[in-house]
């Protein structure tokens, strides 16, 4: 359709109060040749007439059917004033810009020569009236031929149109075969994309460059003579229809993305290209294609990263918060409802909804750290004082970034927030230091060779809750956590044989009973002879840092009893769906357990393939019940529709990061060691060991189980079934130790 700005009431961000209509050049009328439709920004109130109404679709009609761009701007601002579906797609598919009425060189391009062209060209159209030249796109690998022209209403200038078309592929074979074979050869065999030359009745590679070597594997010689199919370069062979098909309805493809299979079965999605040549008298295709996994595998990790942000805001243990530039809390995450002493981030953004006088305590820090940030943009380590529920303080150092709204004003600020209490504590401490041993706050002593307390600061004598006189002259092991004991003793001693200093992590128990861990920093104190003489130890308590550990333990054991509880939750919704295979994955999984273990491949239990056997039916949720539960043979369409459940199961799981392949065992459990396994056809080694050992388990299951249109067939027959396809559908290995399991070891299904 063509872009309107169409509510004379709403106005946009660039203040744009208008109807945008589309009517006929006025050059259109004159005996200037006709180089396109021209596009008319005007008030739409005047234009509610049936015969305009009319041109307007017509000429919507003609402008959206082209694959060309066209649009118009007003000759002050040089703003969007209507423009065509080819260019917004181009904006949003190449630069992910969403274009809009009113929009300018300067926020379609960065600053610098684009911009500075465009201005260029209407200001050249301004002063001259139409011109044609060919342009170059932002992107450097397409070319546009431009006709700028310039669109009149009773004589005056009411906007500039442009019709731009694409000439990439004629530039391409133009620059190609301008002078000469040897220019030709030169062009095409060195450009970054691959170049192939193929007869069009038959689809024979007659040339390529050396790129299709390093895209797909086969050297230049391997492929020439041989077609796309003989080299099996389409991973799907629908995609190979779709190209067909264009080739017939419009004589080319342009930028078709599609799966592509390398020499080595490698998966690759490419960006294909096709235009039908004349080459000595006979019809032949021009083919352009460019690797763009690497593209498509970063807006994976884009929107990866995405999950795992939102994952991390979470569960992190740095207070994270976003506070609107007013002082409202958008949004907070647990560790900063923590910090503040809070009981849940709710209940914070409830209470603390003024977040400037809630929750930091000076209004001059604030402040100033407001003002560094329109500044700067970002702050880092930022030290401020907070206020906690309580009404205690808390120091923090805060990480942060302001983001501005598309009216360039500030919106929100995002900030990393680390309770530095204990650190500012010491910092404080530091100081004191210089005063003295006596009143420095943090925590010392002075230790005998023999391993007794000689002289404790003040601070020590807090930390373990003893009065100095207490711990004076006593041995250190006395206040020591009995597990810990030995540590101190033996690091002493190894100072004593080898070194001048050590740090190691130990416990002490406080008089209370309660237990202290301490960072200690321990140094041998020696005479000018180097005679030992006593040692020197300061202590900084850790024990927050340890409980944070254990929670950290805590948590990671957490998530994966939350994974064991989806993969239950999933299985059971499966079985739900299919009350007559109730239990068939658990069963499968079992087996397919054992057999793993059978093979010797390791020791260990594993995880990923009991989660994919849970979950190998997961796609059949996508599948009617009525299919499922059928009491009677399935026709050829419903079994083809059952055959959809692996590529569905895959599709599903392949959006939850495993630390397993759980996605593709999945999607390959029905696949045959002979090629005629769905739903990819893979042969051999392009099967996942995993997945060989469930398509055992699995059919083994099922043939020994009853079915809604069977009777079990029973456990010989399903041994005789995997013993008599072993080598063309099963993998033998995996065959000898399911039989194994049940001859030999006396394995049972479970029931």
């Amino acid at each position: 359709m063509l872009y309107t700005d169409k509510d004379p009431i709403t106005k946009n961000k660039y203040d744009v109060r208008r109807y945008i209509m589309v009517s006929e050049d006025s050059a259109l009328k004159n005996s200037q040749p006709v180089l396109g439709v021209g596009l008319l920004a005007d008030d739409g109130s005047k234009h509610h007439n049936s015969h305009q109404r009319l041109t307007q679709s017509m000429a919507q009609l003609i402008i959206n059917s082209t694959l060309d761009f066209m649009w118009c701007v007003d000759p002050d601002r040089f703003g969007l004033l209507a423009f065509n579906q080819s260019l917004s797609d181009y904006f949003l598919r190449e630069r992910g810009i969403q274009i809009g009425i009113g929009m300018r060189p300067e926020d379609l391009f960065p600053p610098g020569k684009y911009v500075t062209k465009w201005h260029e060209i209407y200001e050249k159209a301004l002063t001259q009236g139409m011109y044609s030249e060919d342009y170059p796109v932002y992107t450097g690998t397409r070319f546009l031929q431009l006709t700028v022209n310039l669109i009149r209403e009773k004589e005056k200038v009411i906007g500039i149109s442009v019709f731009g078309k694409d000439e990439t592929e004629r530039k391409l074979i133009q620059d190609a075969l301008s002078d000469n074979e040897e220019k030709f050869r030169l062009a095409f065999m060195t450009g970054l994309d691959v170049f192939y030359i193929a007869t069009l009745d038959d689809g024979l590679i007659i040339e390529t460059n050396n790129v299709f070597e390093e895209v797909f594997g086969y050297t230049r010689e391997e492929a020439i003579g041989k077609t796309s199919l003989e080299l099996g370069l389409y991973a799907h062979p629908e995609d190979r229809a779709r190209v067909v098909d264009a080739l017939k309805s419009k004589g080319f493809v342009r930028d078709l993305e599609l799966t592509g299979r390398k020499k080595d079965g490698t998966l690759i999605t490419v960006s294909l290209s096709i235009r039908v040549m004349m080459l000595g008298g006979k019809k032949h295709i021009l083919g352009v294609i460019r690797d763009v996994s690497a593209i498509r595998w970063t807006e994976k990790a884009l929107r990866e990263a995405d999950t795992k942000y939102k994952e991390m805001f979470e569960n992190a243990i740095e207070g994270m918060d976003r506070v609107s530039f007013d002082g409202h809390p958008l949004a907070v995450n647990g560790a900063m409802a923590k910090i503040l002493g809070y009981e849940s981030k709710e209940e914070l953004v409830a209470l603390a909804s003024d977040w400037g006088s809630r929750v930091w305590f000076d209004p001059i820090e604030r402040t100033k750290f407001l003002a560094l940030l329109q500044e700067y943009k970002t702050v880092q380590g930022y030290e401020s004082r907070l206020r906690r529920k309580d009404g205690g303080i808390v120091w923090a150092s805060h990480n942060s970034r302001l983001t501005f709204g598309e009216d360039g004003q500030a919106k929100y600020i995002d900030s990393f927030v680390q309770d530095i209490t204990d650190r500012k504590r010491a910092d404080d401490a530091a100081e004191r230091i210089r005063a003295g041993f006596e009143q420095g706050a943090v925590p010392q002593a002075l230790t005998s060779l023999e391993g007794k307390f000689l002289k404790v600061n003040e601070a020590l004598s807090k930390l373990l809750d003893y009065p100095p006189n207490q711990l004076e002259g006593r041995q250190f092991n006395d206040v020591t956590h009995p597990d810990d004991t030995n540590l101190g003793r033996d690091v002493m001693k190894n100072l004593l044989e080898n070194g001048e200093n050590a740090r190691f992590e130990k416990r002490y128990v406080t008089s209370k009973g309660s237990i202290v861990w301490v960072d200690v920093n321990i140094a041998l104190v020696k005479d000018s002879s180097g005679k030992p003489l006593y040692f020197v130890g300061s202590f900084v308590d850790i024990t927050t840092r340890k409980h944070a550990e254990d929670e950290s333990r805590k948590f990671a054991e957490q998530l994966k009893m939350t994974l064991e509880s989806t993969t239950t939750a999933l299985s059971m919704a499966i079985e739900m769906r299919d009350p007559y295979t109730a239990g068939h994955q658990r069963r499968v999984a079992d087996l397919a357990c054992r057999i793993w273990s059978k093979l010797n491949i390791s020791n260990e239990p594993y995880e990923g393939l009991r989660i994919a056997a849970l979950l190998h039916d997961l796609g059949k949720l996508r599948i009617p019940t009525d299919i499922l539960s059928k009491p009677a043979p399935l026709s050829h369409a419903e079994r083809a529709l059952i055959e959809e459940h692996a590529l569905a199961g895959w599709d599903i799981l392949r959006l939850v990061e495993f630390p397993w392949p759980v996605a593709t065992i999945v999607r390959q459990h029905h696949e045959r060691l002979d090629g005629t396994g769905y739903p990819d056809g893979l042969r051999g080694k392009e099967i996942l060991k995993e997945s060989c050992v469930l398509a055992v388990a699995d059919v083994v299951e099922s043939m020994a189980s009853h079915r809604p249109y069977r009777a079990t067939l029973g456990l010989d027959a399903a041994l005789e079934e995997i013993t008599r396809a072993s080598g063309t559908a099963y993998c033998p290995d995996v065959v000898e130790a399911c039989k194994a399991l049940f001859i030999e070891d006396g394995y049972m299904l479970p029931e």
